[in-house]
């Protein structure tokens, strides 16, 4: 018997609070539940055999380390590239923080995430002017990549490999923002699984010029410290603070790591205002931050 999604999140936190037992309501949902729900003040289509999807299903939001970085650096007008937009959840949260008043470009190199988003956009008609879905992947050259798909039972979870079965077009962020003109970013998000460094590597004049903020996944960082050496230099180059994505948004100080699974790096002339707003909505949502790391580290969860 599948329950119903309104019994979901008060069963998971029921569970969370008086067993410790955080994914047997995961385990649920993983059997697959798709059904349409407001998500962060929009309509979208999830299917909670997807990662993303199930977390939002469970909690009501994704990633709550983006959210707050939204609604505290984000100004209606504000223009978002987001590279690995998945099904636009994270799309709909920079909306939701610019009052609809965001032009958001999502690049988004699976072919069913593709749709998927396309399928979500067009339950919010009103958006058509406002988000681009591009379907190439970011990379530091235009070429194609390969990839490897459902990486460690996660569907829809993907990462480049020469090992790969899965192709796809790819651009360099500079090229592409040459090419279409863009004078103006404030705020760049890569969820690229790895592939950061080439992300990033191809962005750099565009970083450059512009000086978004940058919100992207480092765990790569603890793997390559010679990476991390150029990166973080590179930063201090640009006069660019590095801190933890989450609460008490700690300074990298050097390549050593151990690094934390996301980064902001904000330039230094936006990084007071930002950081005095981060402290505040960290504090207020450490608890919910807490979930939201316990059912991502623990989604696959044990038989019997």
């Amino acid at each position: 018997m599948t329950l119903p999604l309104f019994l979901l999140r008060p069963l998971a936190r029921w569970l969370h609070r008086h067993t410790g037992i955080r994914m047997r309501s995961a385990k649920m949902l993983r059997r697959g539940i798709v059904k349409q729900v407001s998500c962060y003040g929009h309509q979208i289509l999830l299917d909670s055999t997807y990662l993303i999807d199930g977390i939002y299903m469970l909690l009501g939001q994704w990633d709550p380390d983006f959210d707050d970085l939204c609604r505290s650096a984000l100004e209606p007008g504000a223009v978002i590239v987001d590279a690995g937009c998945h099904a636009g959840l994270t799309i709909f949260s920079a909306l939701q923080a610019t009052g609809d008043q965001a032009r958001i470009y999502g690049f988004e190199p699976d072919a069913n995430q593709y749709r998927r988003c396309l399928a979500n956009l067009e339950l919010n008609p009103g958006l058509r002017e406002r988000v681009t879905i591009i379907p190439v992947a970011l990379s530091n050259t235009d070429c194609t990549l390969r990839f490897v798909d459902d990486v460690d039972d996660y569907r829809g979870n993907h990462y480049v490999s020469d090992e790969g079965t899965v192709s796809a077009p790819a651009r360099s962020l500079d090229s592409w923002v040459a090419e279409n003109g863009l004078d103006r970013l404030d705020l760049f998000k890569s969820d690229a699984e790895g592939h950061e460094p080439q992300v990033l590597a191809g962005a750099r004049q565009t970083i450059t010029r512009l000086r978004p903020i940058l919100f992207f996944e480092s765990m790569f960082l603890n793997n390559s410290p010679s990476a991390a050496e150029e990166l973080l230099s590179w930063f201090k180059q640009l006069d660019y603070v590095v801190v933890n994505s989450q609460y008490p948004y700690a300074y990298l100080q050097d390549h050593r790591g151990p690094f934390p699974l996301d980064l902001i790096a904000c330039p230094r002339e936006r990084w007071a205002p930002l950081h005095e707003r981060l402290m505040g909505r960290g504090q207020l949502r450490r608890r919910s931050r807490g979930r939201f790391r316990a059912l991502v580290d623990g989604w696959r969860f044990p038989e019997g």
